[in-house]
């Protein structure tokens, strides 16, 4: 419960840095806190809207799946117990199960710790390299399979993700390269640099400048245009990036894919109805606090506010995760990774990913938490997102009327973060630019940890193909209309 209350702490703090209202700047362009008056009443019955939806969600994610756990524990050795009662096992038997399943429960944390750790982002591609990197970022060039049709190239947006953008290389038998790799598509990682320090000097325009500097080495190193793709917040900011700068987009993509990205952040109920409680003063107030914490915020507090959304504090707790190792009971005689089966490996590569550690690596700048927070908030009006470039706003407009980009976003139906109607703009402003694909079955993180599901005929494939449908719209676009027609 302790553990818990930590937890919650963060949010908090994390509800402090939403964004809030336009900045005043300093002459020499930077943040400068500001105040204002707030009207008493609004303030007040928003701040209880707040305090009642955190009550909720603390009860739902910490208190009660605690409770749960308790009694599950303690069926399960009454249950054994009985059975010795009835003479259907010894109670040697009896004995030694509830000791291999206690020690299961009580290594399982530092397992994820340890070899969880290890594991993570692991996977790597023969004859990778590295073309390119700046102070936050790195570009790196994964050459397809060899013996496959070298196909379409995918351009990947990575960067500031909640636990880090690792999680595209998960494991090296699963990750969200390995069926592109395996199916004839050369690969550019645009990713976030393992040291990257001073995140709170990364803005949304060096963000974008970023992508275009690296689409252009990717671009003359493919010597054709390419996909732009980007999975969750990251989708967001690939879209970004073409409302900024469509003219230079055009010119080197020909499909931007979308995966499980939240465009309007008021579809996704779980997270949107957390910041849209949140009073005005508490936005400013923890926004000078952030200005002067230099504009970055902790990784422990976005994980923090995910999983008090989603009802998985008591998950991340000592007592959450001896529970999860007393129910599987499996993990008493681990004692190296080559011990793991592959369902071990994902297992424990998985619960360090999500774990407090595993968020507290990644802190993100400020200008992504405003971003995300504007979508949270507001969501997307008129096709208007959340930030700007260069004091110039961002319009998905942009994108239909100056390139000639045709677009496609894939959701899954079980998918209990982002939901498909967050895509609702796309299929308004694009209309038939824009293809909607739903796959039943799949979560928010399947394309990642479900690498079979890509290779067609297998069982719950991915129906329609994401490569396949990504392909007929690279060649469809290639004879495509000019701008704006």
């Amino acid at each position: 419960m302790a553990h818990g209350l930590t937890r919650l702490a963060s949010l908090l703090l994390l509800l402090l840095l939403a964004a809030g209202p336009a900045r005043a700047r300093t002459p020499e362009g930077r943040e400068r806190p500001r105040s204002g008056i707030y009207n008493p009443w609004v303030e007040g019955l928003k701040a209880m809207q707040l305090s009642g939806v955190l009550y909720q969600r603390f009860l739902s994610g910490s208190v009660i799946p605690a409770m749960k756990a308790q009694t599950e524990i303690g069926c399960k050795v009454a249950s054994s117990w009985c059975d010795v009662m009835a003479g259907k096992k010894p109670v040697t038997s009896h004995v030694r199960e509830m000791t291999e399943r206690t020690a299961s429960g009580l290594r399982y944390d530092g397992l994820i710790q340890s070899m969880g750790k290890q594991l993570f982002g692991s996977a790597t591609f023969r004859g990778e390299k590295v073309l390119a990197e700046n102070d936050f970022f790195r570009l790196t060039y994964i050459p397809p399979a060899g013996g496959t049709p070298r196909k379409a190239a995918v351009f990947h947006v990575g960067g500031f993700l909640p636990y880090g953008d690792r999680i595209f290389r998960f494991l090296p038998e699963s990750n969200l390269f390995k069926p592109m790799h395996d199916r004839g598509l050369p690969i550019y990682a645009m990713e976030l640099k393992k040291d990257c320090k001073k995140v709170g000097r990364c803005s949304l325009e060096s963000i974008i400048d970023t992508i275009d500097s690296f689409s252009d080495v990717a671009h003359r190193h493919n010597g054709q245009k390419m996909v732009l793709e980007g999975y969750c917040g990251l989708g967001i900011q690939a879209l970004s990036y073409l409302a900024a700068q469509p003219g230079k987009a055009d010119r080197k993509f020909s499909v931007a894919a979308l995966m499980v990205a939240p465009v309007d952040g008021l579809a996704c109920k779980k997270i949107s109805e957390v910041f849209r409680a949140i009073p005005d003063s508490v936005q400013q107030t923890g926004r000078n606090l952030a200005l002067a914490a230099g504009r970055k915020v902790p990784g422990e507090a976005i994980g923090a506010s995910m999983d008090l959304s989603l009802g998985a504090l008591f998950d991340k707790t000592p007592g959450g995760r001896f529970a999860a190792g007393f129910r599987d009971g499996s993990w008493a005689n681990v004692r190296s990774v080559r011990d793991l089966t592959p369902a071990q490996r994902k297992d424990l590569a998985g619960a360090y990913w999500i774990s407090p550690q595993g968020a507290a690596r990644q802190p993100m700048p400020l200008d992504v938490i405003d971003l995300s927070s504007g979508l949270w908030r507001t969501g997307v009006r008129d096709g208007r997102i959340p930030g700007a470039y260069h004091g110039k706003p961002l319009d998905l407009k942009a994108i239909r009327d100056k390139t000639r980009i045709k677009l496609v976003g894939f959701y899954g139906a079980k998918d209990d973060v982002v939901n498909q109607e967050t895509a609702d703009p796309l299929k308004q402003i694009f209309g038939p630019r824009y293809t909607h694909v739903v796959h039943p079955g799949a979560g928010h993180i399947s394309y990642v940890l479900s690498p079979d599901r890509w290779k067609p005929g297998t069982q719950k494939a991915f129906d329609p193909n994401p490569i396949d449908v990504v392909l007929g719209l690279h060649g469809a676009a290639r004879s495509s209309t000019p701008p704006g027609q």
